[in-house]
Parts: C-alpha cells; sequence; structure tokens
C-alpha cells in the first residue's frame, strides 16, 4: 500500500511541475510582447523590403525579405528556436530523404527506356506486349499469330471479330431494325430454345423538325424562368439586407467593430515609423492633387515620416523604416468581446441562415428533378407493360 501511494505521489508531482511549466509558458505567450520591425528602400527599379518578428528575447525569431534587382525577383525567411534554423533543417532533411526531382525521374525513365525494358520487366525493344508475346512478330494477346489469322479463313466468329462494328460477317452492312420509340425489340436466341427470347439493340425514329423546334422553345423558356426566378430571390435577400442595415442592431455592431477592431489595429500598428517618401507625376497638377490628400491625412501621419513632392518629373522613392510591438493579451480580450456580443452573434446566425437557405433551395431543386425523372421512368415502364399485355 505505501509503495502505491509513493507511486501515485511521483505521479502527481510529475504532474503538478507539467502543469506550472505549461501555465507559465501561456502567461509568456499572452504577457509578453511580440515585436517587429521592417524595412522598405525603392530607388528606380530597384525594391528591397526586408521584415523580422521576435518573441523572448529572441527565442523565437522569424524573417523574411523580397528583393527585386534588374528585373529578378528574389524572396524567402528563416524561423530559429532558440538559435535552430527550421526552415534549413526540414530542407535538408527533404534533401536526403526525399523523391527525386521531376528532371531526375524523367531521365531515369529515358535511361530505363534505352535499356529496353519497361516497368513491368518485359522488353520493350524486342517488339513484346505486358503479356510477354512478341508485337514485332506479329502476334496479338492471346498468342495467335495476326498474318495467319488473315490468310486462313478460320471460324465464322473470328471473321466475325475481324470485322469492323456495323458490319456483317460477309463485310455487307447491317440493317437497322425500326421499332417504335419506348418500346423493345424481342428477337430469338439461335443457340437456345425457342422460349428463350432476348433485349437486343433498336433505334428510336428521329423526332420531327416540329418537335425539335417545340423542345427547343421549351428549353429556352424554362431557362428563362429559372433566371427570373433567381433574379426575384436574390432582389428579395438584398431588399432584407438593406432593411437589416438600418436597424439599430447593425448601428450597435457597427460601432462594437469600430471601437474594439479598431482598438486591435491601433494596437498592432507600429509605433515608430521613419524616413522618407519622394513622389511625382507626369503633370505638376496631379503631383500637387496628390499632395493635397496627403495634406488631409497630415494629423494621424507619424512624425518620422517625411512626404517630399517633386513637381519636375515622374518618380516615387522610398526608404522607410517602422517598428512596433503588440500583446497577445489585448488581441484576444478583445476578439472575444466582439465575437460574444449579442449582435454579433445575432449578425452571425444571420449570415449562416442565409447561407443554408441558399443551400437548402439548391438541393431541393436537384432532389425535385430526380423524383420528376424517376417518376417519368415508373410511368413510361406501366405503358410499355400494358401494351405488352
Amino acid at each position: 500500500m505505501a509503495v502505491f501511494l509513493m507511486v501515485l505521489l511521483g505521479i502527481g508531482k510529475v504532474l503538478l511541475v507539467i502543469l506550472i511549466i505549461l501555465a507559465i509558458l501561456v502567461a509568456l505567450l499572452l504577457f509578453f510582447p511580440f515585436c517587429y520591425s521592417g524595412t522598405f528602400t525603392k530607388h528606380g527599379d530597384e525594391i528591397k523590403a526586408d521584415g523580422r518578428i521576435w518573441w523572448l528575447f529572441h527565442a523565437v525569431h522569424a524573417t523574411g525579405f523580397f528583393h527585386r534587382t534588374d528585373g529578378k525577383n528574389k524572396k524567402g525567411g528563416e524561423v530559429r528556436i532558440f538559435g535552430i534554423p527550421l526552415i534549413r533543417l526540414i530542407r535538408k532533411h527533404r534533401e536526403k530523404t526525399g523523391e527525386p526531382s521531376g528532371s531526375q525521374a524523367a531521365s531515369s525513365a529515358v535511361r530505363a527506356g534505352d535499356n529496353g525494358r519497361t516497368e513491368s520487366g518485359e522488353v520493350g525493344d524486342n517488339g513484346r506486349t505486358e503479356n510477354g508475346e512478341a508485337g514485332d512478330n506479329g502476334r496479338i494477346e492471346n498468342g495467335e499469330t495476326a498474318d495467319n489469322s488473315r490468310q486462313d479463313p478460320g471460324t465464322g466468329r473470328e471473321q466475325q471479330s475481324r470485322m469492323p462494328s456495323g458490319r456483317n460477317a460477309d463485310g455487307s452492312a447491317k440493317k437497322k431494325p425500326v421499332v417504335e420509340p419506348g418500346r423493345w425489340k424481342y428477337m430469338p436466341d439461335a443457340s437456345a430454345e425457342k422460349t428463350d427470347m432476348r433485349p437486343g439493340v433498336y433505334h428510336r425514329k428521329s423526332p420531327s423538325p416540329a418537335k425539335k423546334l417545340y423542345a427547343r422553345l421549351a428549353a429556352l423558356i424554362g431557362k428563362i424562368k429559372k433566371k427570373i426566378g433567381q433574379t426575384v430571390k436574390k432582389l428579395k435577400e438584398i431588399g432584407e439586407w438593406l432593411r437589416y442595415f438600418g436597424t439599430d442592431d447593425f448601428s450597435r455592431v457597427k460601432e462594437l467593430l469600430i471601437r474594439q477592431g479598431g482598438g486591435i489595429l491601433r494596437h498592432i500598428l507600429p509605433r515608430r515609423i521613419t524616413g522618407y517618401v519622394e513622389f511625382g507625376a507626369e503633370d505638376p497638377s496631379d503631383t500637387g492633387k496628390i499632395l493635397g490628400l496627403v495634406a488631409a491625412l497630415y494629423p494621424v501621419m507619424p512624425e518620422g515620416l517625411e512626404i517630399q513632392p517633386d513637381f519636375t518629373e515622374k518618380k516615387l522613392e522610398a526608404d522607410v523604416k517602422a517598428a512596433g510591438h503588440f500583446f497577445l493579451i489585448v488581441v484576444l480580450v478583445r476578439g472575444l468581446k466582439i465575437w460574444f456580443n449579442r449582435d454579433f452573434k445575432a449578425l452571425r446566425k444571420r449570415i449562416s441562415r442565409a447561407k443554408n437557405t441558399g443551400t437548402a433551395s439548391d438541393s431541393t431543386s436537384e432532389e425535385t428533378k430526380k423524383e420528376k425523372g424517376a417518376k417519368r421512368i415508373f410511368r413510361r415502364s406501366r405503358k410499355d407493360a400494358g401494351q405488352a399485355a
């Protein structure tokens, strides 16, 4: 009993240590900031963009870049955990144990073809098929020579198998049996008893031009009706959404998204932006218009960013650096406030109901088509059975 209690005590201690470690990791993940920085440079046709994000004093570090020089693009990235490059290790592991590339596979297939063997091991240069018979010697799959079969008359069944489709054994064209549409034609089997009847193939009579025209008009009218119905349904849905946008519920949802979503955006955006942007258009008046728009945004623009207009030539050059940080707990709390809000729940239910209604109507229409087809086949079978009786 004492040993059992000691084992339970040891297991409890291990679980307690694991829970404490998990709690510390979760607390660090929520309350320790994620920091990031980036640079963007453009001079002529040369573009360089670099960015990185790190957490817990660079214990987790990720970088990425995009460079365009002389019309050539170069991009890449790396993820390091405690200094260990994960992407590089994964790439090396794939190169060692991965499958060969497409060019290597193609070259190996070409070498196999030169040796004259197929995937199953049969010799290809000797003209043998998958069953091992020699194709160049004129043999077919069952081992009989095609040349001898053409020279010897053979049996009647063999002659018929060599005849093209739609021809009799003597080479004459087969006559197509004419049967009324919707009925089976029963033909006696020569190799069986007279009472044994088997269904045969029959050809329907071609409909008259009037019937063809009627069918096309009916199909066109059906398509027009369907399009009109879909358009009316869409207009009704748009009207319902427009009425909803004018209600107080949507106003509260809009205020919630502006307040909480704007708070998340302000918390994530860079805290420090420095550098300059120099721009110019072909027409100096266009440059002045752009400068007027920039002046309207001047109160919210970062202090370290300079805007330099150029009225002499068309150009766009920039050298900007940005840096910031954010806490995951802030993003999580504001996101949960949005998700569990009563008015936002009603909006989500409304969106899901609209999607489910469209899916249900589509499935109902498909089921209706299947039911109509089944009923039509059933009525035709009963009619054929009555005529046969």
